[in-house]
C-alpha cells in the first residue's frame, strides 16, 4: 500500500495524525514569496466570489491605511502560511498533542527600515544559531539576543517536547479555547491571544470546502 495515504489536511480532519508534541508557526512577511510567484496574489483574490473579495480586501486595507496592492499581497501571505499554521495547531491540539504556535516578526538590526517584516523562513538561521557565521536575511551578531531565544526554544522542544525553560518567556500550549501564540518581535518574545483573529477566521472560512 501507499506509505502516505492522505493529504495532511484530510488526515487531520479524520483525526488520523499521531498525537506527538508539535510546533508550528509562520512569519509576518510571508508575502515575500511573491518575488518568485508574482501573479499568485492577484489570482487568489480574483478567484473569490465578489462579496467575499470585497470583505477580505476591506479588512486588509484597514480603512484605507493599506493600499490595495499591499493588502492583496498580505492577504495571500496569511492565507497560505499564517492561517494554515493556526489550523494545523488547532487540529493537533484537538488530538491531545502538546502544541506550540508561533508568529515570527523579528527583523534583523541591520535590516530595520529596509524590509516590512520577517520574510518566509527568516527564523531558520537564528534557530540554528548561525547568525554570527552565515547571513541569510541580513542577520548578524547584533541579533544574538533573539538568536539565543529561538535556539533555546527549539533545542528544548527537540529534547523534551516542551520549548520552555532556561528563563525564556513562557510559551503556553496552544488550544482553540485560549488561542494563544508566542509572538517574536523586535523587542523579544511575548504571548498574544486571538492574534489577528478576525483576519484568520475569514481566511479559514474562505479555505473551507464548499
Amino acid at each position: 500500500g501507499n506509505l502516505v495515504r492522505y493529504r495532511v489536511g484530510e488526515a487531520m480532519a479524520r483525526g488520523l495524525q499521531a498525537s506527538v508534541p508539535y510546533m508550528v508557526g509562520a512569519n509576518s512577511w510571508e508575502d515575500s514569496l511573491l518575488e518568485y510567484l508574482p501573479n499568485e496574489a492577484h489570482a487568489y483574490v480574483a478567484a473569490m466570489d465578489p462579496a467575499t473579495r470585497n470583505e477580505a480586501l476591506a479588512l486588509y486595507e484597514d480603512g484605507g491605511k493599506v493600499d490595495a496592492e499591499a493588502a492583496a499581497k498580505r492577504l495571500w501571505g496569511e492565507a497560505f502560511m499564517v492561517a494554515p499554521a493556526r489550523a494545523l495547531a488547532r487540529a493537533m491540539a484537538a488530538a491531545g498533542a502538546p502544541t506550540y504556535l508561533y508568529h515570527y516578526a523579528y527583523v534583523p538590526v541591520a535590516m530595520r527600515g529596509k524590509v516590512p517584516g520577517a520574510a518566509h523562513s527568516a527564523e531558520i538561521n537564528l534557530v540554528f544559531a548561525n547568525e554570527g557565521r552565515v547571513s541569510m536575511m541580513g542577520e548578524g551578531r547584533a541579533d544574538k539576543a533573539v538568536t539565543d531565544l529561538m535556539h533555546g526554544y527549539w533545542v528544548a522542544f527537540a529534547r523534551t517536547g516542551d520549548p520552555n525553560g532556561g528563563g525564556r518567556p513562557k510559551w503556553p500550549r496552544y488550544s482553540a479555547a485560549s488561542n494563544a501564540l508566542l509572538d517574536v518581535a523586535d523587542d523579544g518574545a511575548s504571548v498574544k491571544r486571538n492574534f489577528e483573529k478576525k483576519r484568520l477566521d475569514l481566511l479559514d472560512r474562505i479555505a473551507a470546502p464548499k
